[in-house]
């Protein structure tokens, strides 16, 4: 099964995408098999981290449902994302703080610790998009 808008690759049982909320096809029409220019959300906004937050819990439900078990491994690697975000924030501020550091050294600090994290996870979530398959 194939969702016709994210060409996502879903097992038998499926019928809707669980992205793009639209039916599952059988198989891509010739039109659908070429490649497509992903559209890329970048978590900007509370909103869309909320959109994003939810969709993992309920791709961890739908795994629990189907083999029993909670799928551990993404657990923790998503609390150990967030525990290094707030606390290493919270950090970094304290920090700023008891240097008494400019804003802009600040910024400068949070820039070459922020966006090497920034890409790293980037990259991690369009290697998991590129690939197309759910693994549930």
């Amino acid at each position: 099964m194939f969702c016709p808008e994210c060409r996502a690759e879903y097992r038998a049982g499926f019928t809707r995408c669980s992205d793009c909320h639209v039916d599952l096809v059988q198989e891509l029409s010739e039109s659908d098999t070429r490649v497509r220019k992903a559209k890329r959300e970048t978590p900007s906004t509370i909103k869309s981290t909320y959109r994003e937050a939810r969709k993992t819990a309920h791709w961890w439900a739908l795994y629990k449902r189907q083999t029993g078990t909670w799928p551990w491994s993404s657990i923790a690697i998503h609390l150990i994302n967030w525990v290094v975000i707030l606390f290493g924030g919270g950090f970094l501020i304290w920090w700023t703080a008891e240097h008494h550091l400019s804003r802009w050294q600040f910024l400068g600090i949070f820039l070459l610790i922020g966006l090497p994290y920034g890409v790293a996870e980037n990259s991690a979530r369009v290697n998991d998009f590129e690939t197309g398959v759910r693994e549930i």
